[in-house]
């Protein structure tokens, strides 16, 4: 008999999750609709509404690894025939989650979306299987937690709620008649929980397709297990071709004044395969940026069948960030791009304890957009961090003390930085923790005040070594032989942001951890990871323990963050690079 689940996730007072919309993506975002309201078929519809009546009829037995849309599973798919009209586009694609009659056999099910985790959804070609090019079409969607009627989605133990996840594509894919794809559904950021049961049945009631599941644990693989069985789905086919996204991209958004950024935009081909199409971009801040020619809309015709990108001059008329917006029409929805001049901002905390007695609506320092914003009022002024003595890092006024969860403080920026074309940005900060630090706590990059993109601090059930790190989702880096224990000691801390300058990309995160103060960046970081693209357009103070802040600071050079004064301290040397064509040869050979 099958056991409760249990899934890895991470035991944080605070949501992690990762950026992927706000065109900043890896793929595509599509949209999602939870209902109890079942779907009537088309007539080019494709689907199998029949499902065992309790878990160890699902497919393959009930086994989870088989019927799991998990993070500590392998993705989930189901194939399918299409009939035999001609034009059909695949627009929807509706799943079911269990809803069995009968608890035995079997033990019932479990299933929870937290906000955060992200899914992965492809269209395949299983033809293909085990070819790079086995998907066709990939999107992702980000959960909210608030996708069940305003409630988070969970629950446990019984039977399921018979739920349907309405799934709609953001780019439709053109599909051929009389021609077998697949569709699947992986769990690819665990956030605040990634799981449910996918209802189907162990027989193969469905003829022209079948189950299968991938082979790669929460990320999505070319090579397949084909189960025994079918899944409970429906695909939706039209022959109308809906408006699709487009994206607009470049490879350097944020420029000194006077400068240009190229942009490109790029068009799903089934938008203009036979058809001419105009896709309009308006300039949403013409005092910040200017399209050619100094107009306010531009519109870029792409003939019928031929290329779907297009490229332009954009220029940078001052400093602030700025938008370029698509004007949704017939053929496209809306789609849009930050470019302005590169983020700079400084925070030392220069208040009077006296007048401000916690950091809500502070509005101090330098290239913020707006206010500390603390509700709670629990966020208090202290004396200032200092950090060394000859040399020492650049410093004045007070600090903050930031103590106990839920009094996490936020503070804008002037606009959305990072992402597809974000360049480096480099963030530095004073922390000390006068009691350590059992929990968590640090500074973290957010869109808004909901969405955790990147976590710089300290988690300590994900680090063994109780060290300075940084997290997202599932990417943990906190086990660096080089850093250091939070303590009553004041630790320097600067994170560099590489961001990838094509869609696609990862961004990569150093973090330097007391580093010698110098005006020339060390050769090698304490640590460094890939993580998934994001952008940030606030940061956050958090702490479930107590942790003081101060010098916070974030450019997009290393001598932005490191500012100090006296001797320079030397670098330690780069660490040597060993290689050869060819290491084995004969005895007697060079």
């Amino acid at each position: 008999m099958k056991t409760l689940r249990q899934v890895t996730r991470f035991n944080l007072a605070l949501p992690v999750c990762i950026a992927t919309v706000l065109g900043v993506v890896t793929a595509p975002a599509a949209s999602l609709v939870l209902t109890n309201t079942p779907p009537s078929p088309g007539p080019d519809d494709v689907y199998n509404f029949s499902g065992g009546v309790g878990d160890n009829y699902n497919v393959n037995g009930g086994i989870d690894a088989y019927t799991y849309v998990a993070y500590d599973q392998t993705g989930q798919g189901q194939t399918f025939t299409t009939g035999s009209a001609t034009n059909d586009y695949l627009t929807d694609i509706w799943i079911r989650h269990c809803g069995y009659t009968n608890t035995a056999p079997g033990n019932g099910t479990w299933f929870s979306w937290g906000n955060g985790a992200v899914v992965t959804l492809r269209v395949t070609d299983p033809s293909k299987a085990g070819q790079p090019d086995f998907a066709i079409s990939t999107e992702t969607y980000t959960i909210t937690g608030t996708e069940n009627a305003g409630a988070q989605w969970t629950g446990g133990g019984g039977l399921g709620d018979d739920m349907w996840l309405h799934f709609t594509l953001a780019t439709p894919v053109k599909v051929t008649a009389n021609t077998q794809y697949g569709f699947d559904l992986t769990a690819t950021v665990n956030g605040g929980g990634n799981y449910f049961e996918w209802f189907g049945i162990s027989n193969n009631v469905y003829g022209n397709g079948f189950a299968y599941s991938g082979t790669a644990v929460h990320t999505p693989s070319s090579t397949v297990h084909t189960n025994q069985g079918d899944r409970v789905f429906l695909v939706q086919l039209g022959a109308v071709v809906p408006a699709v996204q487009p994206v607009l991209s470049s490879p350097l958004r944020f420029v000194p004044v006077g400068q240009t950024v190229s942009v490109t935009a790029t068009i799903p081909s089934i938008a203009n395969a036979g058809r001419s199409v105009d896709l309009v971009l308006t300039n949403n801040n013409t005092s910040l940026i200017s399209l050619p020619g100094g107009a306010n809309s531009l519109t870029l015709t792409f003939a019928a069948g031929a290329t779907n990108a297009q490229s332009f001059d954009v220029q940078v008329l001052a400093n602030g960030v700025g938008s370029l917006s698509v004007m949704p029409n017939s053929a496209f929805t809306s789609a849009s791009i930050s470019i302005g001049t590169p983020v700079l901002a400084q925070e030392s905390f220069d208040y009077d304890p006296g007048t401000q007695t916690s950091i809500d609506q502070a509005n101090g320092g330098s290239g913020f957009g707006e206010a500390w914003s603390q509700p709670s009022m629990q966020d208090i002024l202290t004396t200032g961090l200092t950090y060394g003595t000859d040399p020492s890092l650049v410093s004045s006024g007070n600090s903050v003390a930031v103590g106990f969860a839920g009094n996490e403080a936020f503070r804008a920026l002037p606009g959305s930085y990072g992402g597809v074309g974000g360049g480096t940005v480099y963030v530095g900060f004073l922390a000390q923790a006068p009691s350590g630090v059992t929990d968590w706590g640090g500074l973290s990059l957010f869109n808004g005040t909901a969405s955790e993109n990147l976590f710089m601090g300290i988690v300590v059930a994900s680090s063994p070594n109780d060290t300075w790190g940084f997290l997202q989702g599932g990417t943990v880096q906190m086990n660096m032989s080089g850093s250091v224990t939070p303590s009553a000691n004041t630790d320097l801390l600067i994170y560099r942001i590489d961001f990838p300058t094509t869609n696609g990309g990862m961004a990569l995160v150093s973090c330097y951890v007391n580093p010698p103060m110098n005006s020339t960046e060390p050769y090698t970081p304490t640590g460094s990871a890939y993580v998934n693209n994001f952008s940030f357009d606030h940061i956050r103070l958090g702490t479930s323990d107590g942790i003081i802040f101060d010098e916070i600071r974030i450019g997009t050079q290393w001598t932005n963050v490191m500012q100090f004064t006296g001797t320079p301290q030397p670098l330690p040397p780069p660490a040597p690079t060993l290689s050869s064509a060819a290491r084995l040869a004969p005895v007697g050979h060079a």
